[in-house]
């Protein structure tokens, strides 16, 4: 009998009208002139380096201290943000990147309010940077860093950003505590990554082409809208194209990387003062 649909479907209005709604949160990097944030960034890196026919091991352990000034913004909320790393240890035994210390040389971020990276260059004191600083500086540019949404979300609301071939798939897990209020994000990101740099005094030019892929978790400060820690695994698979120019004529060579790293930032320092 179809009258008998009718009691069933009044019992499921009341219970979906019964049911606590769910507070939708815009989700936002805030950034404030000025303002100092401070963390704290493990990273285990494994994987290998193939150069001239030799594989070599790559298993490197580090801690940093990551300094992160906002220079200035702008009406739209777009930070301008100077951003400099120092080694706190390292356990490199295979060598493979070289020396005891991986510090980060100055670099200039601009971010918008989502997170999308608007520009990057590095930043040097006197005269122009090295190719070193110019491709660190280039690799930020094209880090993943999690993108928020365009608008308010609910938890367990998903949202994606799509740009050239850069993707993220990202979901809001839950919104949690009160001081500070947090939201809970996860991410899955995957882009190319593809720059190159020339050097005049040393006669070289390199060019590289790869993939990133990433998978983390981030924690965000509703009210403040700062990152209180970002963990995750980021996966690089990468070719670098070298010619190097000499009195005995040009000479080329190729560089394939496979990296997988675990990373996890913490903020440990808000202006100053301990978190």
């Amino acid at each position: 009998m179809r009258t008998s649909q009718y009691p069933f479907a009044i019992i499921a209005a009341l219970a979906v009208s019964a049911a606590p709604a769910l507070a939708a949160e815009t989700l936002a990097y805030r950034a404030e002139a000025g303002r100092v944030t401070e963390y704290r960034v493990t990273t285990k890196a494994r994987g290998q380096q193939v150069s001239l026919g030799e594989r070599r091991p790559i298993n490197v352990e580090a801690e940093y201290e990551v300094r992160e000034e906002v220079l200035s913004t702008d009406p739209e909320g777009n930070a301008r943000l100077r951003v400099t790393g120092r080694t706190v240890s390292v356990k490199d035994p295979t060598r493979a990147f070289g020396g005891p210390r991986l510090d980060l040389p100055p670099v200039e971020l601009r971010l918008s309010p989502r997170g999308e990276i608007l520009g990057a260059g590095a930043i040097t004191p006197e005269g122009a940077p090295g190719m070193r600083e110019n491709a660190i500086a280039a690799l930020l540019a094209q880090s993943l860093p999690v993108i928020m949404p365009s608008g308010p979300v609910e938890a367990g609301m998903k949202w994606e950003w799509v740009k050239g071939e850069a993707t993220q798939t990202n979901h809001l897990v839950e919104t949690t505590g009160e001081n500070p209020r947090v939201a809970r994000i996860a991410s899955s990101a995957r882009a190319p990554v593809v720059f190159e740099e020339r050097s005049e005094a040393l006669g070289m030019t390199a060019h590289l082409t790869g993939l990133e892929t990433q998978v983390s978790t981030l924690d965000l400060a509703l009210d403040s809208g700062v990152t209180l820690r970002h963990k995750g695994n980021l996966v690089m698979e990468t070719k670098t194209k070298v010619r190097m120019e000499s009195a005995e004529g040009p000479r080329t060579f190729q560089i394939e990387m496979h990296l997988r790293v675990e990373f996890d930032s913490r903020l440990v320092k808000l202006d100053g003062k301990p978190v």
